[in-house]
């Protein structure tokens, strides 16, 4: 849990994303607020997968990736990329994502994500299994 609040505080650091730089997305939709309403959704989202799998050792809380942006992309531009990953990734699943856009070092534009799993859709666990009767929805 450590390790995935401490990556959460560094892509999301003030002197790399600025303010309308962070997004989150959960159950079908991007969270409205501040930062730092998007940082205690995402540390809510890491504290309930823990307590989910207290007994377990080694169990992932979260998953992290970082991706190259255009350079020559416009802010506005490099929101909508991460959008789109963030709902690739998370879909209408019960999973937490938050996307981190730095603008930190002239010429290197990147984002930082990092997604904390969570309960797939009840279709989708039914389009997984169509010929059961009765389907367990997955992480």
């Amino acid at each position: 849990m450590g390790a995935a609040k401490a990556n959460l505080r560094y892509i999301t650091r003030d002197d790399a994303a600025e303010a309308g730089n962070v997004i989150a997305r959960s159950n079908g939709a991007f969270l409205e607020g501040t930062t730092d309403d998007l940082k205690i959704a995402a540390r809510s989202a890491i504290d309930k997968r823990a307590e989910k799998h207290n007994e377990a050792y080694g169990v992932r809380l979260a998953d992290k990736m970082m991706v190259s942006l255009p350079n020559d992309a416009t802010i506005e531009e490099q929101r909508e990329i991460c959008s789109n990953i963030l709902t690739a990734f998370i879909a209408d699943s019960e999973a937490f994502g938050i996307a981190s856009i730095h603008t930190d070092k002239e010429g290197n534009k990147h984002a930082h994500f990092l997604y904390v799993d969570g309960l797939e859709t009840r279709e989708a666990a039914q389009a997984r299994r169509p010929d059961a009767k009765r389907v367990r929805r997955a992480d």
